[in-house]
């Protein structure tokens, strides 16, 4: 980031002038010191050096470099879409949106495929999980407020095409979960696609095909990201299938998939066994871990809510099962968020959500809200990188 030069600025705008440096005017004989003939130059305080710099046009493009806002590339016209004294032809959020560029040409490789447009992809509120329903005719993106529990339906999911060209599912297709990351960037998938979604119109957009998956029968039936660290250097986004846990390697062009592992290991009494299954979703915060609902051995009529290695998906705690209320038993937990206080949200295909309370010492699972008999939820999501705030 170059920021214009003021000295040169002055340079350039000020007339010829004779200036009293400090260290005194070199002709001026009669001064203090000027009688050693070892004395040396006087110290004038610039550093001549970087205004030499400033004077030059390294990219040739007609400004110099102290007041070319992009030195490096050339960019005669200097444009700023911004204003943040940046020129675009260099600058990696070219629309202010604190979402970085994705834009291949220029080696950018952020989440906002709408460089020039602010209003795009958008972001998610701070204090809000997203869930998204099935029912049959007119999916729904919702909000629930962590800060009163309260929940609101924010629009129909449309499904579009792309800004690169890549088409849409046809209109019989469903998103079967969503997830976002430390941007606040709002991402879907469906059998064969992945798209980034508005958090305010709920209209997504497809942006990739998605390959299929490596020994696996079955789709992708859950969607996270992971705070950068977390499984890499970057950000990494996850998915679940089967048995599997994988990286979606989602800048490839095309996308690839790797398996990562699987949801095995020995914990709270409960032995997960290489057949234990994904029951639906998965969700990571920076500073509170990484958790999935899985099938014990794949068990159908018991979902765990666990802590799991991010790195290859190993079963590290078992937090809790999905309880029972009255004749029904809620075993079809297709989402799951958390928060930073420790609370675990699970919507369960049943309609119902339930949350986790970490302070009572307990691994049950508690109803939130009424079930709701016309609403199956098919995911949830939640910010990977959450600042503390208020």
């Amino acid at each position: 980031m170059v920021r214009p030069s003021s000295l040169v600025l002055w340079s350039l705008l000020l007339p010829a002038c004779t200036v009293d440096l400090p260290g005194g005017n070199p002709s001026d004989t009669d001064r203090a010191g000027s009688d050693s003939e070892d004395s040396g130059p006087a110290d004038t305080g610039f550093d001549t050096a970087s205004l030499d710099s400033d004077l030059q046009d390294a990219d040739d493009d007609g400004v110099r470099n102290g007041l070319d806002n992009c030195p490096g590339v050339s960019n005669p016209g200097q444009e700023d879409a911004d204003i943040d004294m940046i020129g675009d032809a260099c600058d990696d959020d070219r629309d202010g949106d604190f979402i970085p560029d994705f834009d291949p040409s220029r080696g950018l490789s952020g989440p906002d495929r709408w460089p020039d447009d602010p209003q795009w992809p958008g972001t998610v509120s701070r204090d809000t999980l997203y869930a998204h329903d099935d029912n049959g005719s007119s999916d729904g993106l919702w909000g629930f407020d962590v800060t009163n529990d309260t929940l609101t339906r924010i629009d129909t999911i449309v499904l579009s095409d792309g800004p690169t060209g890549v088409t849409a599912n046809d209109a019989s297709s469903s998103l079967l979960d969503i997830a976002i990351d430390q941007f606040g960037v709002l991402y879907g998938i469906t059998r064969d696609r992945l798209y980034i979604c508005s958090p305010i119109t709920a209209e997504c957009f497809a942006i990739a095909e998605l390959p299929e998956l490596p020994g696996e029968s079955k789709t992708f039936v859950g969607l996270t990201l992971l705070p950068p660290g977390a499984a890499g250097a970057d950000a990494t986004m996850a998915a679940m299938s089967g048995t599997g846990w994988y990286q979606i390697h989602w800048l490839d062009d095309p996308i690839t998939v790797s398996r990562l592992g699987g949801f095995t290991g020995s914990a709270g009494g409960t032995q997960y066994s290489s057949f234990t299954t994904a029951s639906g979703d998965a969700f990571s915060i920076e500073g509170v871990g990484t958790f999935a609902t899985v099938h014990p051995s794949g068990n159908l009529n018991v979902t765990d809510v666990v802590r799991i290695n991010p790195a290859n998906g190993a079963v590290l705690e078992r937090i809790g099962s999905t309880p029972a209320i009255g004749q029904a038993t809620y075993n079809e937990a297709f989402g799951i968020a958390g928060w930073l206080d420790g609370r675990i949200y699970v919507f369960d295909a049943g309609g119902a959500i339930f949350s986790f309370d970490p302070s009572d010492g307990t691994p049950q699972l508690t109803p939130l809200t009424t079930t709701d008999s016309n609403k199956r939820w098919y995911g949830a999501a939640v910010r990977t990188v959450i600042d503390a705030g208020p």
